[in-house]
């Protein structure tokens, strides 16, 4: 039997090195002639319960079993005591003093993978934990832990839990050469603090809960980001706030009175501390804010758009000359939820003074409101003052639709676990004049939908019940309900409807992305006489002319090409163009005035430039400003395969010529620098990069037990047929390069001057690649990957960064259902898997070889691209925008430091260890133009490989001999160049 098993294995290995390599491609029957379109193996979709379990699950579970909340119970642990460590605990350092504190203090570094600690428990029931803890280094991002009880995670939100650091503004706001105020820096308040541990979301007002029994119990924190140090770790019964008719009742038992008078404070003005360097000063237009100005902008509120994720907190410190009863008003503007209300927790003096202001609701207008902290029949709340200082914050959580967001998240994904049996059954592309027969087949199918449009016609109703108006969220749903009730109204006709299902499956991602969202901005805040009658000041429709006319003037006076004016004083001044949109460049000004002018001495005037205007091509921005003598002096955006057009053109400043430009370079993967090099200099500095990776549904991978693919061969021969067998894909665009690498192959030669894709290692790596297609039944024209991941028709493939981002942030459904892995890869003779793949780098920073102050422009990119300026415009510009416009930086330690999973992080490291990038060579861009043609001659016009690449290495030629003859280059020579460089390098060695 063994002798039988061996002998198929070696003949399996054979075919695939035979019809890989066979001079046409096309021996044999291909995996889908093979196994069939609807075969299938036997693997079985059930509506199986979601495998990730949430906090509302378990909330469920404990009121099932009758758990409750203990009373008046503080078990303390001393963190630097009687703990357990990844590493030897005598290597973990205690430290006596920290933060103006003495005691024993537990430093927790980057190297520790996690800390234990035991405990006893003498009265069974549900507790929290309470964290003092110090952030360790100057950051922007939060320390993060995992938490395990006794080894176990019971439930999801128990993934990354946050210590968040607080920050304050860096002075008053600064004037810019326009007359508007400037937002200041952020500066970190160093300072010890304590939390009991919530989920990171701000889905949930009150902290998280966990059941202990009685005996003992562990509880295990896992290193997820920065470092922190830790004092006391307590577990402690949950805190149970009065309604507010017990505290009228307690502040009646004190005998506290009504306090007499009123304060009014400017919301901006007051601020003591906030969670995030992003919720920063805004400046508002509107006429009755306070303080305002006709002819510029001036710094009058906080928060905005800004002050939208969940946890996010700001507190404000205010004086009261009497100790008593207040009423408390906040002006604020809430125009974004289109129609639905904003939540904040509010707390008193560090503490939420009784339930309803647990999670309190600010509602929709599309006017300024003045909102006073009310019952739901308009009376006031009151709150206990003392004399003197007193604080009031305000932390965003999600309220009343936290529910219907996490029931959206599991309709989300029971649609995609329909779509995956329906796919099972009709394939990748179902034929509408087939009968299916699901209703058979899928017994479940209609109730189940029937089911779903129930839910979703619930969760618009409640939606509607706290909207101020017909919210496009509910649209959303009812448009994803009425895709649904058109199936359920003729079964039979569902093959022509699979479309309307995942256009629902979008509608209910877009609602559930939206109402994660809860903006709110704040003018100023009252703190009154409760028999003040406190009024609101609306501006008129006269005001508003007004403020719109100065604007039209306004836009006569400004050039808003030029972002933000230049810097007065003292200060050489450089011109910098960036072709991105305007928020990313104001973003940029503002640290450069804020930083860079601040440290050089160098001023910057910036301009914007529409996408790809930085760019090489026909008829160029910038060789036209050089011509005009209106260049600038640093160019920023621009694409990767521009710089070496322009050193061609002697446009550009070789950037090797600075002393420390190896110091800057080393920022970099050393292969990011391989585009931007010309007969023997660098012509740009790395801004951005991408990354490709495997992506898989690690829910359908596992059901399936399907292995993910090392090599090309494990992938062709164990993962695609168990695919195909299940009307599945694997998602690949067509890219020759891995295939090409892998195989120890180049495009050109040393040189440059000739296209290397004549030798039999890249005829081979061209035969392997269009296997894929021609064999192993890769589809050749690739559908959305996006659509089908979600679907499950294509639980896994090869894709890059925007792809990444695109699954992040835009299928909350399958938050936790997905995971990756590096590309396949080739075995080597020594057995190692070479992974190599490349076009990774993405934009990049020039110097105009025009500039009479290049030494002014490359402290400028020095600075710009440094690991704490990408840093923090890395988290300026998702703040802005959103998590949708993560930040890229080419910087390895940034990009480290941009707030990626763990697990992820690790991934894309290893990724890293094979990236290499082709070469821009003179007339190359043509190579790639050549490339499709030959893959497109094999795969869709019956032409043989070599026939194929033959034809394409002769026409790759002879637009490199054009191009080299157009501008004056002797082949012969610049090879004989580089070979005595190459033996003069190899000398020096």
């Amino acid at each position: 039997m063994l002798a039988w098993i061996l002998a198929l294995s070696v003949l399996v290995s054979m075919m695939f090195v035979s019809t890989a390599f066979a001079d046409d491609g096309k021996q044999g029957l291909t995996l889908r002639e093979k196994f069939g379109d609807k075969t299938t193996s036997g693997y079985k979709i059930d509506f199986y319960e979601d495998n990730i379990i949430y906090y509302w699950d378990v909330l469920a579970e404990y009121a099932d079993k009758g758990y409750q909340p203990t009373e008046g119970i503080t078990i303390e642990i001393p963190a630097a005591e009687n703990f357990k460590s990844s590493i030897p605990v005598d290597q973990v350092p205690i430290w006596d003093e920290l933060g103006g504190k003495k005691g024993k203090f537990l430093i927790w570094e980057n190297d520790v993978q996690w800390m234990e600690w035991t405990f006893e428990v003498e009265t069974p029931g549900l507790y929290n934990i309470e964290v003092d803890y110090y952030p360790l280094v100057d950051s922007k991002s939060s320390v993060a832990r995992d938490v395990l009880i006794d080894g176990v995670e019971t439930f999801t939100e128990m993934k990354g839990i946050k210590f968040p650091r607080f920050f304050k503004d860096k002075g008053e706001p600064r004037i810019n050469p326009l007359g508007d105020e400037v937002k200041p820096g952020q500066v970190e308040i160093h300072e010890w603090n304590s939390i009991r541990l919530e989920d990171v979301n701000g889905t949930y007002a009150d902290p998280l809960m966990f059941y202990l029994s009685k005996g003992t119990h562990t509880v295990r924190f896992v290193f997820a980001d920065q470092p922190v140090a830790f004092d006391k770790i307590r577990i402690v019964s949950p805190l149970k706030l009065p309604t507010y008719e017990e505290i009228l009742k307690e502040y009646k038992a004190k005998g506290l009175k009504n306090a007499s008078s009123t304060i009014k404070f400017q919301a901006e003005d007051h601020v003591v501390k906030k969670s995030d360097t992003t919720l920063v000063l805004l400046g508002n237009q509107d006429p009755t804010n306070e303080p305002y100005n006709l002819e510029r902008i001036i710094m009058n509120s906080i928060g905005g758009w800004q002050w939208r994720y969940g946890n996010q907190e700001i507190i404000f410190e205010f004086d009261v000359e009497e100790e008593g009863l207040y009423q408390i008003a906040l002006r604020s503007q809430q125009v974004w939820n289109d129609g639905l209300p904003s939540y904040r927790q509010i707390k008193i003096n560090g503490e939420v003074p009784f339930e309803e202001m647990n999670c309190y609701r600010f509602p929709y207008d599309k006017d300024w409101q003045l909102i006073t902290l009310s019952d739901a029949d308009g009376n006031p709340y009151l709150f206990h003052l003392k004399k003197g200082k007193n604080t009031i914050s305000l932390k965003v959580k999600l309220g009343e639709v936290g529910q219907t967001i996490a029931d959206l998240t599991d309709d989300s994904f029971f649609l995609s676990v329909i779509l995956q049996k329906i796919f099972l059954i009709a394939g990748a592309e179902p034929d509408v004049n087939y009968d299916y027969q699901f209703e058979k087949k899928i017994p479940d199918l209609v109730p189940n939908l029937t089911m779903l449009r129930d839910k979703l016609i619930k969760h618009s109703d409640f939606l509607l019940s706290i909207s101020s108006k017909k919210s496009s969220i509910v649209d959303s749903l009812n448009m994803a309900r009425n895709y649904i009730e058109r199936i359920l109204k003729d079964p039979d006709d569902l093959v022509r409807q699979l479309d309307g299902l995942t256009v629902a499956q979008n509608s209910m991602s877009s609602a559930i992305l939206s109402l994660q969202q809860q903006p709110l901005t704040l003018d100023y805040i009252y703190v009154a006489n409760p028999d003040e009658k406190l009024v609101n000041k609306k501006s008129n429709v006269f005001q508003k002319l007004i403020v719109t006319w100065e604007n039209f003037l306004r836009s006569f006076r400004v050039d808003y090409d030029n972002v933000g004016g230049v810097m007065e004083g003292d200060y050489e001044v450089i011109k910098v163009w960036i072709s991105r949109g305007r928020e990313w460049s104001e973003a940029i000004k503002a640290m450069v005035d804020e930083q860079f002018t601040e440290q050089s001495n160098i001023a910057v005037s910036m301009n914007v430039l529409p996408a790809s205007q930085l760019n090489a091509g026909a008829v160029n921005v910038l060789l036209l400003s050089m011509h005009s003598g209106t260049a600038p002096d640093v160019g920023l955006g621009v694409a990767a395969s521009s710089p070496v057009e322009f050193a061609i053109r002697d446009a550009v400043v070789d950037l090797s010529k600075f002393d420390d430009f190896d110091e800057v370079a080393s920022r970099f993967l050393p292969q990011l620098m391989v585009p931007f090099q010309y007969r023997g200099g660098y012509y740009a500095v790395p801004e951005t990069m991408n990354f490709k990776l495997m992506f898989y549904r690690a829910d359908i991978v596992q059901e399936m037990n399907l292995k993910i693919p090392n090599t090309w061969e494990e992938l062709c021969l164990d993962t695609l047929p168990e695919l195909y067998r299940n009307n599945m894909q694997f998602a690949f665009g067509a890219d020759f390069t891995p295939f090409l690498f892998q195989s120890g192959a180049s495009y050109y030669n040393e040189a440059g001057t000739k296209s290397a894709l004549d030798t039999p290692e890249a005829y081979n790596a061209f035969l392997k690649y269009t296997s894929l297609y021609t064999t192993y039944g890769m589809p050749a024209v690739q559908e959305s990957f996006y659509t089908k991941i979600r679907s499950g028709q294509m639980p896994m493939g090869i894709s890059s960064y925007p792809f990444y981002i695109q699954l992040a942030t835009a299928a909350p459904e399958l938050k936790g259902k997905w995971g990756v892995a590096p590309v396949p890869g080739t075995m080597k003779e020594d057995g190692t898997i070479d992974r190599s793949i490349g076009g990774i780098i993405d934009t990049a920073g020039i110097i105009v070889s025009q500039s009479t102050k290049q030494e002014a422009a490359w402290e400028f990119l020095k600075w710009w691209t440094s690991r704490d300026v990408q840093i923090d415009f890395g988290n300026e510009i998702e703040s802005l925008i959103g998590a949708e416009a993560k930040w890229n930086s080419a910087n390895l330690d940034a990009f480290r430091n941009m707030g990626w999973q763990r697990e992820h992080l690790a991934v894309i490291e290893e990724q890293w260890k094979w990236y290499k990038e082709i070469p821009i060579v003179l007339g190359g861009y043509f190579t790639s133009r050549h490339m499709v043609n030959a893959w497109t001659d094999v795969v869709l016009e019956d032409v043989t490989p070599r026939e194929a690449l033959e034809e394409a290495v002769k026409q790759i030629n002879k637009e490199l001999r054009v191009k080299q003859e157009e501008y004056g280059v002797n082949a012969a020579e610049e090879e004989a160049r580089v070979a005595a460089e190459k033996q003069k390098q190899k000398g020096s060695e």
